[in-house]
């Protein structure tokens, strides 16, 4: 599986398309962890954030991103007060 859209950052990790918005994992943006959903290859068109991740399409990057291995569930935890 390919992303649909072009991503600028070369350290995310590519978790899959869900409806048409590619999923990343990124462990190494200078803050920890993140996840991100990209929507078009227009560069402010995604939302990130691992404090977002509690709900919506940022959960489910979260969620791939744990039973990928790449995002432990008490860094998860830790990061949305979950």
């Amino acid at each position: 599986m390919k992303p649909l859209h072009q991503h600028d950052c070369t350290r995310c990790i590519y978790l899959g398309t869900v409806e048409e918005c590619d999923l990343y994992y990124c462990g190494q943006s200078g803050f920890g962890s993140t996840v991100s959903a990209r929507f078009s290859s227009d560069g402010p068109d995604y939302l990130s954030g691992l404090c977002f991740s509690k709900k919506g399409i940022l959960r489910v990057a979260a969620k791939r991103a744990i039973k990928l291995g790449y995002l432990s569930v008490e860094e998860w935890r830790r990061e949305t007060g979950a």
